[in-house]
C-alpha cells in the first residue's frame, strides 16, 4: 500500500493540497497508508446550556487537526502542510506531537514532518533543533495530475 496521489485531500486549503500532492507523487509509497485530518486535543465544550449535539460539534469543531497522519509499520508521522512555513508551523507540529500522544498513548511517539515550498527568514534552526523533518516540494496541481488518478476521498 502507499499514500495514494489525489485530487484533493481533506482539510487542506487549495494551495497546501498542491504541496501535500507534490510530496505524495516523491514519497507516497514510502509509507503504508495515511489518515486525514486527524482530530486531537478536546475541544471546547460549551456547557450544558447546549443540546447534546451542538455540543458536540462545538467540540469537534474547535479541536486540533493534524493534516497528516502517515503510517509505516505501525509508526506514525505527523504532518503539516504550509505554504510559506513560519513559526505558526513549528508551534503546530510541536503542538500536535503533545496532543497525539495524549491521545494514543499506545502507539510509538510520532516523527515529524513539515511539508512546504518554502521556509521563512531563520526558521530552519528551530525546526532542525526540533528535530522535525522538512520536505521542500514543488506543488503538482491536480489538472497536472497522471490520468486514472483518484479524484476524491470520503471520510468518516
Amino acid at each position: 500500500m502507499s499514500i495514494p496521489l489525489l485530487r484533493q485531500y481533506p482539510g487542506l486549503m487549495p494551495i497546501e493540497g498542491d504541496l501535500f500532492r507534490g510530496w505524495v507523487a516523491l514519497h507516497g509509497q514510502d509509507y503504508d497508508w495515511a489518515d486525514f485530518n486527524v482530530r486531537v486535543g478536546p475541544g471546547l465544550d460549551p456547557g450544558s446550556t447546549w443540546t447534546d449535539s451542538q455540543r458536540a460539534n462545538a467540540i469537534k469543531n474547535t479541536q486540533y487537526r493534524i493534516d497528516a497522519v502517515a503510517w509505516l509499520s505501525g509508526r506514525p508521522t505527523l504532518i503539516e502542510v504550509k505554504d510559506r512555513a513560519g513559526t505558526s508551523a513549528l508551534g503546530a507540529l510541536l503542538a500536535y506531537a503533545h496532543l497525539f500522544r495524549d491521545a494514543y498513548p499506545d502507539y510509538p511517539a510520532p516523527s515529524l514532518l513539515l511539508v512546504t515550498n518554502l521556509l521563512q527568514p531563520n526558521i530552519l534552526d528551530p525546526i532542525v533543533a526540533h528535530g522535525i523533518e522538512i520536505a521542500i516540494v514543488n506543488p503538482l496541481t491536480a489538472a497536472n495530475m497522471p490520468s486514472g488518478s483518484a479524484i476524491a476521498i470520503s471520510t468518516p
